[in-house]
């Protein structure tokens, strides 16, 4: 945030003959420099989340046993993870060589087991996520909600942060113009903020 800030404040002082100070830009300015930063954020959070939630959902808290009743997870188990196909439906027709329903129902079973995708660690996660979508599929696979999200949350935040700080400073400088800057104020700052962005 504060490289952007200096990158606005540097650009805004190239087009005018007066220098800009950070302290003075406006509230566009700081809005627009803060979503920025969570724009550049978001490239680093995304494949985190990735990986993050597709460990989530691999943990179900329960697997099927061999006798299909539901347990546990042992100790030292592998998490699962099915690889990004549609499920086959047992409503569709099928034209295969008149197989009865519970023959499909084992094909459909099987064929879903072929499909797990097992790892042990969130670098076995990424190794295999890499393996089925490739890089692209790790880096920018919710690419956009992360953006819709990390965008405007940003902007409010340290909007909220910034006004709450100057607000709380210059009270403090009205009731003693040579008081330096209490440690609470940055404090509250920071609380606005979190208030601010969610």
């Amino acid at each position: 945030y504060e490289a952007t800030k200096t990158l606005v404040v540097d650009l805004l002082s190239a087009g005018s003959s007066v220098g800009v100070d950070a302290a003075a830009l406006s509230a566009g300015w700081l809005f627009f420099a803060a979503c920025v930063s969570g724009a550049v954020g978001s490239f680093v959070v995304t494949p985190v989340e990735r990986v993050k939630c597709v460990m989530q959902a691999s943990s179900g808290g329960a697997i099927e046993s061999p006798e299909g009743e539901p347990e546990g997870e042992p100790e030292g188990e592998r998490g699962t993870f099915l690889a990004a196909s549609p499920p086959v439906s047992s409503s569709q027709p099928s034209y295969s060589n008149g197989s009865s329903s519970s023959e499909q129902q084992q094909q459909q079973q099987q064929q879903q087991q072929q499909q797990v995708v097992r790892f042990s660690s969130p670098l076995d996660c990424v190794r295999e996520i890499v393996r089925i979508d490739g890089w692209g599929g790790l880096m920018t696979r919710g690419l956009g909600p992360t953006l819709l999200r990390e965008v405007p949350a940003y902007g409010f935040y340290f909007l909220a942060y910034e006004s709450t700080k100057d607000a709380l400073l210059a009270l403090l400088q009205q009731q003693n113009p040579a008081a330096a800057a209490a440690w609470w104020v940055p404090m509250l700052g920071g609380a606005a903020a979190g208030v601010a962005s969610w």
